[in-house]
């Protein structure tokens, strides 16, 4: 049996500056106002540490890490450098040499080792692991879209992370017609043109983030996962594929930047979501 968490428990959501200025401390207070975020802090990371059940949140603006590509490239495995040059346009592979050489940075954080020894490799459904983070309990997951890469890591439970950029130039209800229940998709088509853009991608977002903490990613029918009774409603998981998929499952919509949809998924109650914004961090 899936029990839903319908509130999430003494949250948090403040994206923290990594340099204790005063300077900066004003440009991420100006931030938060526009991510809705309940708290400001300003305090310098060395090895950052997650307490049983909260979220450690990470975000990085591609194009501001641009000056540091070369840098970030040398961490890639010989892999990753592959699965990069594979891509057609030259931003997505800028993207994802970004996305990788930052969460090596992340994760080294935390391991308290060299960035270029993380070891990443990937479950049988393409979900990125790292053996190393088997020993201090530490599980992530990471989503990109547009500008954005987003790092979810916590502490000895299940954790997905998803973001999509709202666009209109699409047409929603067709695409609800292939990833939506047929509750889902009668909510969807009572909706006006605008508002039904920004819940398309909201629902999105929390299906694609429980199946990738579930390890299953696209494998599984967005269809067959329901998230939505009323767009009134707090996220949360109605049903699954499959009866197999146990625990008690939170969600918590996450706020990246304007014009984005972002869900974070935990197995157990998000007790507190702690954000950083790694660009104004350490740099490579």
């Amino acid at each position: 049996m899936i029990l839903i968490g319908r509130e999430v428990s003494q949250l948090r959501r403040y994206w923290i500056d990594l340099h204790n200025s005063a300077s900066q401390s004003t440009l991420v207070q100006e931030e938060d106002k526009v991510l809705g975020t309940a708290q400001t802090t300003t305090k310098p990371i060395a090895r950052p540490s997650i307490e049983q059940y909260g979220v450690h949140l990470w975000r990085v603006h591609v194009p501001s890490a641009m000056s540091r590509l070369p840098r970030l490239r040398c961490l890639l495995s010989a892999d990753e450098c592959a699965r990069a040059n594979r891509f057609h346009f030259e931003h997505d592979r800028n993207r994802f040499a970004i996305g990788r050489g930052v969460l090596r940075d992340i994760l080294a954080r935390y391991l308290g080792g060299q960035r270029s020894a993380v070891g990443i490799s990937y479950g049988s459904f393409g979900k990125p692991i790292m053996s190393q983070l088997n020993n201090v309990g530490i599980s992530f997951n990471l989503s990109h879209s547009g500008e954005w890469v987003v790092y979810a890591l916590a502490r000895e439970c299940h954790v997905g992370v998803d973001i999509e950029r709202i666009r209109f130039d699409i047409n929603h209800a067709e695409l609800a017609n292939k990833v939506f229940s047929k509750s889902e998709q009668r909510l969807l088509n009572s909706m006006d043109r605008k508002v039904k853009a920004e819940v398309f991608f909201k629902v999105w977002t929390r299906k694609e983030a429980f199946l990738k903490a579930i390890g299953r990613g696209l494998s599984v029918p967005l269809s067959s996962v329901e998230v939505m009774s009323s767009p009134e409603d707090p996220p949360k998981l109605l049903g699954t594929y499959s009866k197999l998929v146990c625990g008690y499952w939170s969600m918590q919509d996450i706020n990246v930047s304007d014009a984005y949809a972002g869900t974070l998924v935990l197995c157990g109650i998000i007790r507190e979501v702690t954000c950083f914004d790694w660009i104004r961090g350490e740099y490579c």
